[in-house]
């Protein structure tokens, strides 16, 4: 059994897609454009494939995406083997290829993951909770290195997801009175106080989609929530 990279091996492709979409359905077109992104650098996509009477079976994929402010380190993301082999134990096999594959291409030192509800097959195969990480996958090379220092050093999301940062501290929602000069009569000009009264408070926000809703509609959301993931390490 072997993990081959998806960009030199396309005839699995197909296969590939079927795979992910057992789990996690999505459009063929999404999957291709994903899985297309493949690539020598990072983010590349594994083809877990074992031979059988001199023909290739694939049973499994893996992906392999960089994370930015942490040197020698990756994050192993849409672990899968096929449902059909599930239970014989090439899950911990999968991890070992994919692991040994990214610290002998890469240089890699320390594996990142994260997970809604497999925690204890990781812990298994040598996992501990940590600190979520940033990756920003095929997208990291549109980011400038100053861009990429200010995701790490500071929150530019604010409540309303605005590229704007988030206040805090005294005085941060008060508005302040404003002067206005008003001209009362074509004989005379008046200054007039007028205090702006704050907008009423916005209504409180929807409850939370579930823990299966995020996997479904938007991965990449959950993968950034501490709250709906468990994070984990393995140093290799």
């Amino acid at each position: 059994m072997e993990v081959l990279p998806l960009h030199k091996h396309k005839e699995y492709l197909e296969t590939c897609i079927e795979i992910l979409n057992e789990f996690w359905p999505r459009s063929k077109s999404a999957r291709e454009h994903s899985l297309n992104q493949s690539c020598d650098a990072l983010p590349i996509s594994l083809a877990f494939v074992r031979k059988h009477n001199h023909e290739v079976e694939v049973i499994g994929y893996s992906r392999i995406a960089a994370v930015q402010g942490i040197a020698n380190a990756c994050l192993v993301e849409s672990v899968i083997v096929r449902e059909s082999h599930r239970g014989k134990g090439l899950g911990r096999i999968l991890m070992q290829l994919t692991e040994n594959y990214a610290k002998v291409r890469y240089g890699v030192k320390t594996v990142y993951l994260n997970t809604l509800d497999q925690a204890g097959f990781y812990s298994k195969v040598g996992y501990i909770k940590c600190k979520p990480v940033i990756s920003l996958g095929a997208n990291a090379n549109r980011l400038s290195e100053e861009m990429v220092q200010k995701l790490l050093g500071y929150s530019t999301i604010s409540p309303d997801n605005q590229n704007i940062p988030v206040c805090s501290g005294e005085g941060a929602n008060k508005i302040p009175e404003q002067s206005v000069k008003t001209d009362i009569s074509s004989n005379f000009s008046d200054t007039v106080i007028i205090k702006t009264q704050a907008p009423p408070p916005p209504p409180p926000p929807p409850p939370p989609p579930s823990k299966l809703e995020l996997s479904l509609n938007n991965r990449a959301v959950v993968r950034m929530n501490p709250d709906s993931v468990t994070w984990m390490k393995k140093d290799l």
